[in-house]
């Protein structure tokens, strides 16, 4: 439909600016100024953040053909594609720093994919479903967001441990001391979907 191109459109902008201003902000503080995407590309990171760009950007264009995807292999081959998406922007990530660095990309695309899954359900349900049938949906988006969180949790939590290593580091670090805050956010986010999956099931 209409409204799901838009929507993908708006999310494929989304992630092409989002991802200029990551080489900005890297540029200023490695380079001549914002403008200096050359010492940003110069680096490991700069280049998989580069491929991303141009990933997201062939993907934004693809968008109007999107009817393709009826066909399974099509959908398969998108899917793939996709993940493969994500494993670029965890190279250029958390992936690429601490112990076990292949873990850690493993780790960071179970992390990328479920929330990406997750956030998409929430998007699909309130903006591309009908209002009408929207208490339809809801369970297996329900569902999806179940399996997505523990996901996250898991993931989030072995690349964690790869980047602290210690408990004294929970607190010792900026990295630590976010990642508590992380957490609190993340209990605020089960209890409530929790609490919105009995509604459903009760509905």
């Amino acid at each position: 439909e209409r409204r799901t191109g838009d929507v993908l459109t708006v999310a494929g902008i989304l992630g092409i600016v989002g991802t200029g201003l990551m080489l900005s902000a890297q540029a200023d503080a490695i380079g001549i100024s914002h403008l200096d995407w050359a010492a940003v590309i110069g680096t490991r990171s700069g280049r998989w953040w580069l491929i991303r760009l141009i990933a997201i950007a062939i993907a934004t264009l693809l968008i109007p053909f999107r009817h393709m995807l009826r066909y399974r292999l099509l959908r398969y081959v998108g899917a793939i594609l996709s993940i493969a998406t994500l494993a670029v922007g965890a190279a250029g990530g958390h992936a690429a720093s601490g112990k076990n660095m292949f873990a850690g990309c493993i780790a960071t695309v179970e992390h990328l994919v479920a929330g990406a899954t997750w956030v998409g359900a929430l998007v699909l349900l309130a903006i591309i479903v009908p209002a009408g049938e929207r208490w339809d949906v809801a369970p297996r988006v329900s569902t999806v967001a179940l399996f997505s969180v523990v996901v996250l949790s898991v993931s989030g939590a072995i690349n964690a441990w790869r980047q602290i290593g210690s408990f004294d580091s929970l607190t010792e670090s900026s990295y630590g001391r976010w990642l508590i805050v992380k957490l609190g956010i993340v209990a605020i986010v089960l209890c409530s979907g929790i609490a919105a999956r009995a509604a459903v099931r009760e509905y």
